[in-house]
């Protein structure tokens, strides 16, 4: 990373939970876009446009701490995969607690 000048993130488009947020959004119902939620993933480029990272979230979706309740605030684990090292290991880890 230290020759690195900027990282870009970018979040993976999920149809399923965009389908749901505009069909919550259009009845008026915005709590119900909840139910699309899937775990995000996100890919990390440098500034020449490189695969640096993969970043996948693991979260429950149900459950006092999961995506549908307490969305954004939700206890997730970032696993994040660096493709030159090893496409399956995951290189680095972040755990947030539930900020409900």
């Amino acid at each position: 990373l230290a020759d690195t000048e900027r990282l870009i993130v970018k979040q993976k488009f999920e149809a399923v939970e965009a389908l749901a947020n505009a069909a919550a959004n259009a009845v008026g119902m915005e709590a119900l876009g909840n139910l699309g939620e899937v775990a995000n993933t996100y890919h990390v480029y440098n500034h020449n446009g490189m695969d640096k990272f993969r970043v996948v979230e693991e979260s429950e979706y149900c459950g006092p701490t999961g995506r549908c309740c307490c969305n954004p605030n939700h206890e997730l684990t970032l696993h994040v995969f660096a493709p030159e090292v090893s496409p399956t290991k995951s290189v680095m880890r972040y755990e947030r607690p539930c900020k409900c």
